[in-house]
């Protein structure tokens, strides 16, 4: 099981980049334990990949990392507030 982020490879391309959190080997666990193992992955991988939003000081949206300007600006409010063009 993977999580997935992405990633600015040149300006113009952006790249999906899987991340492993988990592995399962489903065919030696009966029914229930093996839906409880895979619930409890997702859960894992919504929680890690939640955690590393930011707030926008601007507009205040919950944006993924790969859509930040910086730590505290997304890309929308970079280009309106600062200036920035991309």
């Amino acid at each position: 099981m993977s999580s997935f982020a992405g990633g600015w490879e040149t300006p113009f391309n952006f790249v999906v980049e899987p991340r492993r959190v988990g592995l399962v080997k489903w065919k030696r666990l009966p029914e229930t334990p093996l839906l409880n193992a895979i619930s409890a992955l997702i859960k894992g991988a919504r929680e890690a990949r939640l955690s590393q939003f930011q707030t926008c000081q601007y507009c205040g949206k919950h944006t993924a990392p790969e859509w930040l300007h910086d730590d505290q600006v997304c890309q929308g409010c970079a280009d309106r507030q600062l200036g920035v063009v991309h």
